[in-house]
């Protein structure tokens, strides 16, 4: 059997592309990633809000084609098929990207209390108070109630996105008001 001309290949359907490439040509697999990568990259763009963030979650989409290529039924039209496939990626890298976040907040609350020069936790409570009030709410929600962002949000009355801000700006707050200023710094 002769490979698959691009011609040839842009001639056919989508589900006739997948059962070709099930069966090992690569030109199939080509067409449709060229046909819709577009459309995906735009359907995350939209959702994600990050073009940059969405271009890589698009490779993951085709990736996981191509490696579920063999669960693909002819009987199911594909860009349903496709798109499912694109909105689990999206959500599977929406729960990494929070919980990276969510790993380097409380490495830093941690660096926080753990810097010799800080002494102690009673350090970090003591100057507490300095901060302002949303960022003492979002601080006390996330690490002593051990609240998500989505709840810390929705306590707060704010953004997901805002939350995170708060958080992370009430830890870099506590570190520069309890580590010791050199004075070379300007």
């Amino acid at each position: 059997m002769k490979p698959l001309e691009k011609k040839e290949a842009k001639e056919k359907t989508d589900e006739e592309l997948m059962i070709l490439y099930q069966r090992g040509e690569e030109m199939a697999f080509e067409v449709l990633f060229e046909r819709h990568s577009g459309r995906v990259l735009q359907f995350l763009t939209g959702k994600l809000q990050n073009r940059e963030f969405a271009q890589d979650v698009t490779q993951q989409v085709f990736l996981r084609l191509h490696r579920s290529r063999e669960q693909y039924s002819a009987q199911f039209p594909f860009l349903p098929w496709l798109f499912t496939i694109a909105k689990t990626a999206m959500m599977d890298a929406m729960k990494e990207t929070t919980a990276l976040k969510r790993v380097d907040a409380s490495k830093e609350y941690v660096e926080l209390i753990a810097t010799p020069s800080l002494v102690s936790e009673p350090a970090v409570l003591d100057h507490f108070h300095l901060l302002p009030s949303a960022q003492k709410d979002a601080l006390t929600l996330r690490f002593l109630k051990d609240s998500s962002f989505e709840e810390i949000a929705r306590h707060l009355n704010t953004s997901e996105s805002n939350a995170r801000q708060l958080v992370s700006r009430g830890i870099k707050r506590l570190k520069k008001i309890l580590t010791p200023s050199d004075g070379g710094e300007s």
